[in-house]
């Protein structure tokens, strides 16, 4: 991670991991956690893979040549 944004990226990869391990314990609890559990899932799982991605998409010019 280097750069700007490297902080924020690893800040939302462990929000997203948290929300997920989160999520997943919410759900094997049970009864009406299991709702918002799922939602913790899914939110988290998108936050991990938007990190992931941005990584790898947005790169400069500078990047690509070296």
């Amino acid at each position: 991670m280097r750069g700007s944004g490297g902080i924020g990226r690893g800040l939302i990869l462990v929000f997203g991991v948290l929300l997920v391990l989160g999520g997943l314990v919410a759900v094997s609890a049970g009864s009406d956690a299991a709702i918002s559990g799922v939602w913790a899932v899914v939110v988290g799982l998108v936050m991990i893979v938007a990190a992931v991605v941005e990584r790898f998409r947005y790169r400069s010019e500078v990047a690509e040549r070296t």
